[in-house]
C-alpha cells in the first residue's frame, strides 16, 4: 500500500513538473512571437521609407541577419528551458525507481539473514 502511494506522490511530482515546463516553452514561444511581429512591423515600416533599391537591399540585410542570429539564441533557450524540464522529470523518476528498489530488496535481504540464521540452529541442533 506504502509503495503505491509513493508511486502516486512521483507521478504526481512528475506530472507537475512535466506541466511547469510546458508551460515555460509556451510563456518563451509566445514572447518569441511577440517579439518576430514587432521586428517584422518594425521593417516594413522603415521599408515604405527607403528611398532607393540600394538602401533596401541593406535593409533587408540587416533584417535576415537580425532575424537569423535572434532564431538561433531563440533555439538555445527554448532547447535550455526543455533541458531543464527533463532533467527534473529524470530526477524524480530516478529517486522513484532507486527507491523501489531499495524498498524491494530489503524484505529480499533481511530472509536472507533469517534464513543463514535458521540454519546455524538447525546445524547446531542436528550436532548437539
Amino acid at each position: 500500500m506504502a509503495l503505491n502511494k509513493a508511486n502516486t506522490k512521483a507521478l504526481a511530482d512528475l506530472a507537475q513538473a512535466i506541466s511547469e515546463g510546458g508551460q515555460a516553452l509556451a510563456r518563451k514561444q509566445a514572447e518569441i512571437i511577440q517579439k518576430n511581429a514587432e521586428e517584422i512591423t518594425k521593417y516594413f515600416k522603415d521599408a515604405t521609407s527607403l528611398r532607393s533599391p540600394e538602401a533596401g537591399i541593406a535593409k533587408h540585410a540587416d533584417f535576415t541577419k537580425s532575424a537569423v542570429d535572434s532564431a538561433i539564441a531563440n533555439s538555445s533557450e527554448l532547447l535550455e528551458i526543455s533541458n531543464k524540464c527533463n532533467n527534473e522529470a529524470r530526477e524524480i523518476i530516478t529517486k522513484r525507481v532507486s527507491s523501489v528498489i531499495t524498498e524491494l530488496t530489503q524484505p529480499v535481504a533481511k530472509n536472507s539473514v533469517v534464513s543463514e540464521s535458521s540454519k546455524d540452529t538447525r546445524r547446531k541442533a542436528e550436532a548437539a
